[in-house]
């Protein structure tokens, strides 16, 4: 039996879901290992090379499609196109793109009738009975229907009934079954663009009502056997040295929902030391920490070595106790996941931490001391989410949505939009869509809208260390990093040209939102509107795109009000600011000419005379002393380009332009300190 597996990715803005198709191969050895009939499988994450492979004609019997909530409306989209191309093709869909309510069940598989068959949650078990059957009753799709009752898998029967079963058993030991990476499955998806994922269990012991793993179903966590993990590792490694173009992906992404904090995960990190030793591979490590166990998270990551780059999750979404009880997060302890955060720091580990606006209980107060708590604990950076309502977590239930007062609009998903060229004059244009919450019983619409335009000042003036030469002037002095953030939040609902910023980021936040869901999906089914989405003029990450119009264009602003607000708070809290004054000053030029024009090219050297040791004090960890950064006599530092952040400035403004969308365009593909200019003292 011919059969194709398709997990897709947007690709034509950036590459949106960029990890290899790890989920569809785990069905593919599953099957392979345990069917006793010949399957010829065909794996596919871009769509296209689908669109190609429809084209030719030679159309497999089945073909599945994953299902979340980035590739949800384009899987359905060519799923159509197949069965136009193809009536009598079995198409099976999966994923957690779907509801966990009986009746939402039964209304989606009818509204979505090209869905023959839908495996419910995990999928390795009931996918492979359901091939399984296929080989019985030769691909009739009305006699399997008909004649079997599949555990795990949901279907309207050829009457209208619709068969809802509980999902199937979960797969307890994986390592029982091939490796999709040793067997070869994957080998043709290292390239330029995906990186490998590895997982190390499956499941979460936590039930945060967000996430659709948050069920109990997901609770029990199924740990691979770390023989097979380091043979995975091995093999990665080895595939990736042995690039002879360089161009291969050298990150992973470690897909288990808390690792670190099972003692399973120390050998994992022994084993990322021994291969970046050996083949010097991976340049960095992407991870979700572990949320409890701060010893153990910090000893795993311990013996990973610092020239992996990693950063330390703390996942709160929010430290306020009435909220975290209504999601179900009291189990974690948001204590340890600061003192992680602190530890961290010392250790010279980067952090970032999670906070989610909307949640229920949440409001305006509640959600900026979540932030505030979080710049205090040090981390380094604060991704300021919108609650989005998920198919399949507890949240998206109606219960929940009258419960908590919950007031949403429909947006599209960041980078989640293309349009595909599929035969003469029939193009396929699609966008995925998300229902986000801007209010709630204790959040008002103004409220929400105020909490964005904070968290855009966190991501300017905060995130990524953009300013910590202040921030460390602060530490020193003991003075709280929040009380510093919240002046600077007020400065700028003041200040002429960030009040303007900010307004214009407010008009583009609610331009985003639509009240009707039916509408934005006529909007986006609309190739010229897509094409529009593609090119950048909307659709984009709002603080992302935001953050970079105000160091493209207000970076001598950020550099001043931060000096300013730096010094006030000094002086109200009786420290001697007074001596700091000049040192002050020369600091805001210094890192104006540090970060000068981070973004276009043929940047000419600048000079700055300097007073204080200013290079000295970047590298100092221990208390401010001034008056041993103070010269004899006055000294110049020089701000220069070195050729490979040339080159890079260069290359990217060839290949992606120079307006906002351009940039933000690079800027997945980058970070900000790569293009800050070296400096010496001449």
């Amino acid at each position: 039996m011919k059969i194709w597996l398709c997990d897709l990715t947007y690709d034509q803005q950036v590459v949106a879901a960029d990890t290899m198709p790890t989920n569809i191969a785990y069905l593919t050895v599953y099957v392979k290992h345990q069917s006793k009939f010949d399957n010829d499988f065909k794996l596919f994450k871009y769509p296209g090379k689908l669109l190609e492979a429809i084209n030719t004609k030679e159309l497999p019997d089945v073909i599945g499609f994953s299902n979340f909530s980035w590739n949800s409306r384009l899987s359905l989209k060519l799923a159509h196109t197949i069965k136009e191309a193809k009536p009598n093709i079995v198409i099976v869909f999966g994923g957690l793109q779907y509801p966990d309510d009986k009746s939402e069940q039964i209304k989606f598989l009818k509204e979505n009738k090209i869905i023959d068959f839908y495996v419910y949650k995990e999928g390795e078990l009931a996918f492979l009975n359901l091939i399984n059957q296929f080989h019985v009753y030769k691909l009739d799709i009305e006699k399997v229907k008909k004649e079997k009752e599949i555990v795990g898998v949901h279907y309207i029967k050829p009457n209208g009934d619709a068969y809802i079963s509980p999902p199937a058993q979960r797969i307890k030991r994986q390592s029982d079954h091939p490796s999709p990476y040793t067997t070869g499955v994957l080998d043709e998806f290292f390239d330029h663009q995906l990186m490998p994922v590895l997982t190390t269990n499956r499941g979460c012991p936590f039930t945060c009502t967000f996430c659709s793993e948050g069920s109990n179903y997901y609770n029990v966590v199924n740990k691979v056997d770390r023989s097979r993990v380091n043979e995975e590792i091995e093999y990665i490694a080895k595939k990736i040295s042995n690039d002879k173009t360089g161009k291969l992906r050298r990150d992973i992404y470690i897909s288990d929902s808390n690792f670190g904090m099972f003692k399973e995960d120390l050998e994992v990190a022994e084993k990322f030391a021994e291969v970046k030793a050996k083949y010097g591979w991976p340049d960095s490590l992407k991870v979700t920490t572990g949320k409890n166990h701060k010893i153990r998270v910090l000893e795993v990551f311990a013996k990973i070595p610092e020239s992996i780059d990693t950063e330390l999750t703390g996942s709160v979404q929010s430290m306020d106790p009435e909220v975290l009880d209504n999601i179900k997060r009291t189990q974690i302890k948001n204590d340890s996941l600061n003192d992680m955060a602190l530890e961290s720091g010392k250790r010279g580990k980067k952090t970032y931490s999670d906070v989610i606006l909307g949640l229920p209980g949440d409001s305006l107060e509640k959600h900026k001391n979540s932030v505030k708590a979080l710049v205090d604990s040090k981390y380094d950076n604060i991704l300021s989410r919108q609650l989005i309502l998920l198919k399949g977590s507890e949240m998206s239930s109606l219960e929940s949505l009258e419960k908590y007062g919950f007031k949403t609009k429909f947006r599209i998903l960041t980078k989640s939009y293309g349009c595909y060229n599929y035969k003469e004059n029939k193009n396929i244009a699609v966008s995925e869509i998300e229902e986000t919450v801007v209010g709630g019983k204790n959040l008002s619409y103004e409220d929400y809208i105020e909490a964005r335009n904070f968290n855009l000042v966190t991501h300017i003036f905060y995130n990524h260390n953009f300013l910590q030469a202040f921030l460390k002037i602060l530490d020193s002095s003991n003075i709280k990093r929040s009380e510093w953030l919240e002046k600077i939040f007020q400065v700028c609902k003041k200040d002429a040209k960030f009040k303007k910023l900010m307004g214009q980021f407010q008009k583009e936040s609610e331009d985003e939102l639509w009240e009707s869901k039916e509408d934005l999906i006529e909007h986006i089914s609309k190739e010229e509107n897509v094409k529009k989405i593609i090119n950048g003029d909307y659709g984009s990450n709002l603080l992302a795109k935001y953050r970079i119009i105000a160091i493209y264009d207000y970076l001598k602003e950020i550099c001043n009000i931060a000096q300013k607000i730096t010094k006030q708070v000094l002086i109200e809290k009786n420290k001697n600011a007074a001596q700091l004054d000049a040192f002050l000053e020369e600091l805001e030029k210094y890192e104006f000419l540090k970060k000068k024009s981070i973004f276009t090219p043929d940047l000419e050297d600048d000079q700055l005379k300097v007073n204080f040791d200013i290079v000295k004090f970047e590298d100092i960890t221990d208390n401010l002393n001034l008056e041993n950064l103070k010269f004899n006599k006055e000294k110049t530092i020089k701000f220069f380009r070195e050729k490979e952040t040339s080159k890079l400035i260069n290359n990217n403004a060839k290949l992606y332009g120079l307006s906002y969308s351009g940039i933000y365009k690079s800027m997945t593909r980058g970070t900000l300190q790569k293009r800050y200019r070296a400096i010496e003292y001449i």
